[in-house]
């Protein structure tokens, strides 16, 4: 089998950092690292991008589209993408870019790294090797769209989150939230969760890609604590179409005493500005359960069901480019989009109709499940990788 062409776009991070007077710093050009990395053109053939060379922290809207249009532009010339990407953001550029580039049939692989590329015990080099041996895997084993790929998981690209538990390797810096691992790395050898692989295969094959930056920013993220000023609300009112509220659990928010939210969502509403929830523990929100929960979806409140935070957000941004009023708002951000939520029942009503039932939902539903998939994957890859070895090194050379 030929080798396959894949693009590596860069665009800087923490893979691409190196010292300075000043602390870590981008630096390092894309040439410079495939250089060092000889190893990647044993996997593939590498059409290098460098778009830019930036710390994720300074990502800007701008940029996203700026990624999402060399994205698109490449995946005419190639069989797959890596995109490298500082850790910070890259739950929200990988969400966005789920979005903005639709009906992709070949993979999208977002990577980066805990330490700098130059670092002694950088995850760098490893990361960027796992990303180009998806991304040439995923051409003909049916992962398709935009994924990251990060210290041997692969992670649907609008179901990731940053997050560092003390258990863990620092190094592991992802976890996929409502939904299963979609896959693992080890050494050279993938695994891909063989229930997604059935959902996976009836995904966008032999169509063309659609780009879509259409963006109104005019969103604001705010998160809700106890004693939290509800007057600030007023002071983001007027440049703002749309607030995302991080609320408890479920998505439940102050209803009586001094910190009602209730006047000022009213307020909100009856202006024509949009008002979301999602959920600060990760739950799927759900204003029907409490009473500090359905007095909000009483009023036009917009629950965003099981996405992420940033995956809310960033879809927020992109529906409110493409509707304007809350209804059209409401419905495009309950529809499925790129696996950002699990599809509505018939009626397409939130918390209020039954679901599609389907193993993954349930399967998703319930993290202890998934961290057992992960933690039986993850022994089942090292089985796999020391069987492997042995098989190599009993091998005559």
């Amino acid at each position: 089998m030929s080798r396959k062409t894949i693009a590596i776009i860069a665009t800087g991070g923490t893979i691409a950092c190196s010292d300075s007077e000043k602390g870590l710093k981008p630096s390092y050009m894309l040439n410079e690292m495939l250089n060092e990395l000889e190893e990647l053109q044993e996997i593939a053939v590498i059409r290098p991008v460098q778009l830019m060379n930036k710390d994720s922290s300074d990502m800007t809207p701008e940029d996203w589209t700026r990624i999402a249009v060399a994205v698109y532009k490449e995946l005419q010339y190639v069989d797959g993408i890596v995109v490298t990407h500082g850790t910070d953001t890259m739950a929200y550029t990988s969400s966005m870019l789920s979005f903005m580039i639709q009906r992709a049939s070949k993979p999208i692989i977002v990577t980066g790294s805990q330490r700098p590329w130059n670092e002694a015990q950088t995850d760098a080099k490893r990361n960027l090797l796992d990303a180009v041996r998806v991304a040439a895997f995923g051409v003909e084993n049916d992962i398709r769209g935009v994924h990251i790929v990060f210290h041997g998981k692969i992670i649907r690209g609008c179901r990731a989150k940053k997050s560092k538990f003390l258990e863990r390797s620092e190094l592991d810096a992802f976890d996929t939230i409502n939904y299963p691992l979609v896959g693992l790395v080890k050494d050279k050898h993938i695994l891909m969760n063989p229930i997604l692989q059935i959902s996976y295969k009836n995904g966008y094959k032999d169509q063309e890609p659609i780009l879509d930056t259409q963006l109104d920013t005019r969103v604001f993220m705010l998160m809700l604590a106890p004693g939290f000023n509800t007057d600030l609300m007023d002071s983001i009112k007027e440049k703002t179409r749309a607030v995302i509220i991080q609320a408890y659990g479920l998505g439940d928010m102050p209803i009586n005493g001094r910190d009602t939210l209730v006047p000022k969502v009213k307020e909100w509403l009856a202006e024509g500005k949009i008002v979301a929830v999602t959920s600060q523990a990760c739950y799927e929100t759900d204003l029907s359960r409490y009473e500090t929960g359905k007095r909000f979806m009483d009023m036009g409140v917009i629950p965003t069901l099981d996405m992420t935070q940033e995956s809310a957000y960033t879809k927020m941004m992109w529906a409110l480019g493409h509707k304007g009023d809350i209804e059209s708002v409401r419905k495009l951000m309950w529809t499925n989009v790129a696996g950002e939520i699990w599809q509505l029942g018939p009626n397409g009503h939130a918390n209020g109709g039954p679901k599609t039932l389907d193993v993954m939902g349930e399967m998703a539903r319930y993290h202890e499940l998934t961290r057992r998939l992960y933690e039986s994957n993850t022994q089942l890859m090292e089985v796999m990788g020391n069987i492997f070895s042995k098989i190599k090194n009993s091998q005559p050379s």
